[in-house]
């Protein structure tokens, strides 16, 4: 089941990243993250899901930005 949410789940989270100005290349980072620290070390885990937490809950950069148009400027939103 993992292997079929898998790419769904990086697409979401690479269009985040986009939407927030960022390149979707720092989601290596974020995976590598407690894969270096120890697969079982809680604290690379809590680290990954902290950082999850905090792009949720971010803003999107407003106006346009490298990665295209501003999708709420478009439907007057």
């Amino acid at each position: 089941m993992l292997l079929v949410l898998l790419w769904p789940l990086i697409a979401v989270t690479v269009k985040r990243l986009h939407d927030l100005n960022v390149s979707g290349w720092w989601l290596l980072a974020a995976l590598a993250t407690p894969v270096i620290s120890s697969v079982t070390s809680v604290s690379g885990w809590i680290i990954t899901l902290l950082a999850v937490a905090v792009l949720s809950v971010l803003p999107g950069a407003s106006g346009d930005n490298r990665f295209g148009r501003d999708p709420l400027a478009q439907g007057g939103i």
